[in-house]
């Protein structure tokens, strides 16, 4: 991030050039995804995160999901001009919006989503 401000460049883009870009991934995108999940799994190791759990249980059909939003808002940050500290604190709100959504799908629509197709899928092989 620091770079990125000294050198006038971007710090982190979906597509363009920048430190870290995700499609592709670049090494140092890897080694920010890498140092992330091993937080990740350190907090859930030393702490009971239950909070989660429907999260956990539906996280293929959210990781599929998320990219419909995702794909509307693609041109937000060119669009409205974001700073890295405003789009930062959106992709930390949408990654955190996906718990509650995970609650209420579990509750009103527990048999749709695509761990239970999967497993329908297996058991009929």
């Amino acid at each position: 991030f620091i770079m990125a401000q000294y050198n006038d460049k971007l710090w982190a883009h979906p597509t363009s050039d920048a430190y870290l870009t995700f499609f592709p991934a670049n090494p140092a995108f890897i080694v920010a995804a890498i140092t992330g999940t091993l937080l990740i799994w350190f907090l859930v190791q030393h702490f009971v995160l239950s909070l989660l759990v429907s999260t956990g249980r539906i996280s293929l059909t959210i990781y599929v999901i998320h990219f419909i939003p995702l794909s509307l808002m693609h041109n937000f940050e060119n669009d409205y001009q974001w700073s890295v500290g405003l789009s930062a604190s959106i992709v930390m709100l949408y990654t955190l919006i996906w718990i509650p959504i995970s609650l209420l799908w579990l509750k009103y629509l527990p048999s749709i989503n695509l761990e239970k197709l999967l497993r329908l899928a297996r058991k009929s092989l």
